[in-house]
Order: structure tokens, then sequence, then C-alpha cells
């Protein structure tokens, strides 16, 4: 009997939450969504707590390699609901042998199937899906408090700001949709070719000698599960390069200002960014462009053209880079996936460009806490009892509203790529420019703009004057050459191009 009971005890402890081989599973601290991190100081004031004790130093590439950084994160719970998600809705795909081929079958392809009628279907599940999600955070957070530890502690709720921020994602989430669609037309019509998977009914060239057998079907699940781990520290590779790319003054000005029109952040936020910030911020799709069987001449029946361009995959890519972003820019610091860092980012401009693996500490602009005497005491709890004598702080983020949405900041850009699109659309569709220009004029297009007003509009005061590296290359302008041109060559070439290849695709 008390060997019974002591089995059973060591059982129950084993599979407790504050077991360390379980805490932290999935991102949930002890087994919640809404405890602080064991990392965190509770006795200093959120985001203040000793940089020695925080987690988000060097990246551990053996813990990435060995899967641990993606199981003890978010990113198991996310992948989680990716997967429910996917076989509850997903992607109208044809087998491998009905894929069009001529242009005679694209047409019939496309006839056969309104992708106008499958983009209203999907924009709907995706609103519900984005709303949903980033809702219950915004909800949970500031209407219910389930959490207690705020970065800003006497912040004011803006419903201006709020409403500013849900416009913009449903931009976001527009743009996330029209991808998908994209994705499903190259898939149909036989632009790309995908892979093996089960819901879909997606049919691959047998591969030699192990046709239809179990252990075929199970090293495909496998090869799926590995890449699909692995995404999310693809995604944080591409979010630095291109993040910091948009950073640079002439892009920051007119495009990436959007975003940071908030300083102090909520759940909604993540996603209000510039229509051409959309446009290369879900590029992390780049990879699922690449045909690997032209490039390194395998045999297509091995790889089907492109064994990674698996459609759940690319699923999963766009459901991580369209819900991620809620909870880390909640503003608070006691719930899953909060991000202090991403917080500071917003709060400094000047740091933490990183999300994820922390690509920062390697050039300079890691900053792992709210710097000392930035209306936070040392003491959270005489913090807690003094709330209601501190002064009123300013109101944040006045431009983060529509309250005078007929007169956008810089009409001039606006208006430009406004002008840009559609004469580039319809020159198109006159015969008087091809695909490939008319996708480099839309998707590029923006940031030369950007690029053209910035020379034009640079004050001519000698007071005033900047230096030509200033004026192109701030906050940057002190970085060696290497490294401006490793961040802005691998931005521009994973963050802009993929889009230019896919619109390129699609007007082929």
């Amino acid at each position: 009997m008390t060997t019974s009971s002591s089995s059973s005890s060591s059982l129950s402890s084993f599979f407790s939450f504050d077991n360390p081989y379980i805490n932290d599973l999935g991102g949930l601290s002890h087994g919640s969504l809404f405890r602080v991190a064991d990392s965190v100081d509770t006795s200093v004031a959120p985001g203040t707590s000793d940089p020695k004790e925080d987690n988000h130093d060097k990246p551990s590439y053996y813990d990435i390699l060995t899967f641990q950084s993606f199981l003890y994160s978010p990113n198991l719970t996310w992948l989680i609901m990716a997967v429910v998600v996917w076989h509850i809705y997903p992607y109208p795909l044809l087998q491998q042998t009905q894929q069009s081929t001529t242009e005679e079958e694209e047409l019939v392809v496309a006839i056969s199937f309104s992708f106008w009628h499958f983009f209203q279907q999907r924009l709907a599940f995706n609103m519900l899906l984005s709303f949903g999600y980033i809702g219950f955070w915004h909800v949970t957070l500031y209407g219910l408090h389930w959490c207690h530890r705020p970065f800003v502690p006497n912040r004011r709720y803006k419903l201006q700001k709020v409403l500013h921020n849900m416009f913009y994602t449903t931009l976001g989430v527009l743009h996330w949709t029209a991808v998908e669609v994209a994705f499903v037309y190259c898939y149909r019509t036989g632009r790309l070719s995908y892979g093996w998977n089960a819901t879909s009914q997606v049919t691959t060239t047998p591969i030699p000698e192990v046709t239809t057998t179990v252990t075929a079907s199970i090293l495909r699940l496998l090869f799926t599960l590995v890449l699909a781990m692995y995404t999310p520290s693809f995604r944080d590779i591409h979010f630095y390069v291109a993040h910091r790319l948009i950073h640079v003054r002439w892009l920051y000005k007119y495009i990436h200002a959007v975003h940071h029109r908030n300083i102090d952040v909520e759940p909604f936020s993540g996603l209000a960014m510039h229509p051409v910030e959309h446009l290369w911020y879900y590029t992390c799709y780049a990879p699922f462009l690449i045909p690997l069987s032209d490039i390194f001449g395998i045999d297509n029946n091995l790889i089907n053209n492109n064994l990674i361009n698996i459609p759940f995959l690319w699923f999963w890519m766009g459901f991580h880079t369209a819900l991620s972003p809620a909870a880390a820019h909640s503003g608070w610091e006691d719930h899953f996936s909060a991000d202090l860092l991403h917080y500071l980012h917003h709060r400094y401009c000047d740091c933490n460009y990183a999300a994820g693996i922390n690509f920062d500490v390697y050039f300079g602009t890691y900053q792992a806490s709210i710097k000392k005497g930035s209306n936070n005491s040392s003491n959270w709890k005489d913090k807690q009892q003094s709330l209601q004598q501190l002064e009123d702080r300013p109101v944040l983020d006045s431009k983060a509203t529509l309250e005078r949405w007929w007169k956008p900041e810089h009409p001039e850009y606006q208006l430009g790529i406004l002008a840009l699109v559609i004469a580039s659309l319809w020159a198109y569709s006159h015969s008087l420019l091809s695909a490939l220009p008319t996708a480099a004029l839309i998707t590029i297009g923006p940031a030369v703009w950007a690029l053209i007003l910035t020379i034009s509009t640079r004050p001519s005061s000698s007071h005033l004057l900047l230096s030509w590296r200033k004026t192109l290359l701030a906050p940057f302008d002190k970085d060696p050459w290497w490294s401006l041109l490793l961040h802005f060559g691998l931005g521009f070439v994973l963050g802009v191009l993929p889009s230019t290849y896919l619109l390129y695709l699609v007007l082929s």
C-alpha cells in the first residue's frame, strides 16, 4: 500500500507543471496562460529585472537544433492550434495529376474554381480567427484585468488607438488572405508544385520503391513535422533582416512609422502596419517559392518538384505570422508569449530588432530591460501603493487615431504609391508592360518612391543639412559597410523580392 502510494505520488510529481521538464512547455509558465515567467524578478517594477537574470542573451543554437527552443516556447502551442485549424478548413487543392500544364488547361481551372468566392470565404474565416485570438488577449488584459504587471502602470485606455489598430489589422488580414489565394491559384494552375499532405488530398508522384507504404507515410509526416518545428527559426531570421531594413531612415519615415505610432503597445498593434509593410512582412513564404529540383537537378519523382513546398507548412507559416504578434505586443509582463524585448523596441526604437533568436547581441543593439530612472521605481510594491498619487502621464501615441483619416500623414507618399499601383496594373492590362516589370513596380516601387521623396526633401539650410550617409542610412550610419551590406542585402532578398516573384507568378 505504501509502495503504491509512493509510486502514485512520484507519477503525479513527474506530470506536475512544476516539474522543470514540463514547466514552460508550449510557453506556459507552470501550465498557465496568465503567469509571469520564472526568470522575472517580481520584486521590481515590470520590465526592470536584472539583465543577468534574463534568458534573452546569446541564442543557444544547440537548443534550436534539438528543438528545445521550439518545445519550450509558444511556438508549440501555436503549431497545435494550426494543426486543428488546418483540419477544420484546409486549402482546396487539386491532386498533383490534375494540375494544369498548358494555357488552355489553366483557363479551365480558373473558370471551374471561383477564386473570388474562395477569397471571400477565406477572408471571413481569417477575420474570425485573427480577431478572435487578438480579441481574447485584448479583453482578458484590458477588460478583465487578468494580469497585474503592465509595463506602463498608469496607462490610459484609448478607444481611438484601439480602433486605429483594428483598422490596420484588418488590412493585414486582407493581405494575408490575398497571399493565401495567390498560392492556391499558383498551386491549382501548376505555377507551383507541392508535396504530400493528408487533409488536402494531395497526391505526390510515387517515390521509387516505397510507394503507398506505411513507412513512406510516416517518413513524410516526420519530414513535415521537422520542417514545421524549424519554421519559427526561419521566421526569426526573416523578421530580423526585414525589420532592420525598414528601420532605415527613408523607409521608416514613410512606411514603418505607422507601426511605431504605438509606443505603449496593445494586442491589436501587432499587425497595425502600413500596407506596404504588410506586403514585405508576410514574405517569410520565400522558401516555398524555390524550385529545388530546377536548382539542384534532383529527380522530380524523388522530391516532386518542390517537396519543401507542402501546403500545410505554408499555412503554418502564415498562421504564425498573423497570430504571434498579438500577445508579444500586449504591454504586459505576466502572461503567455509576453515580450519585454519587443516592448523595449517600441519604447526606444533603436534596439531589439530581433524576435525569437536574439541577433541583436551580435550587432550592439540589444537592450534587456527598461532604462533605470525612466518612470519606474525600484520597489514595485511601493509603486502599486502610490499609484494614485502619481501625476498623469502625457497622452501617448497621439498619431494612433483615425480621427483625421481624410488627411493622411505624408499624402505625397500615399497618393504616389496609389498612382503607381493603378498605373502599373493599367499598363499591364493594356499589354504595355509584361508581368515582371509590373510586379517589380508594385512591390519595389514603394521603396524607390520613398527614397526619391527623402532625397528631394533633404534640407538645404547648412544648419539643418545632414550628411548623405546619415540621410540615407540613419540610424545605422555608423555601422561598418559589411554590416550594412549584410542587413540590407538580406533584408531586400528575403523581405522584398519574394513579393515580386509571387506577384510575377500570378500575373505571368
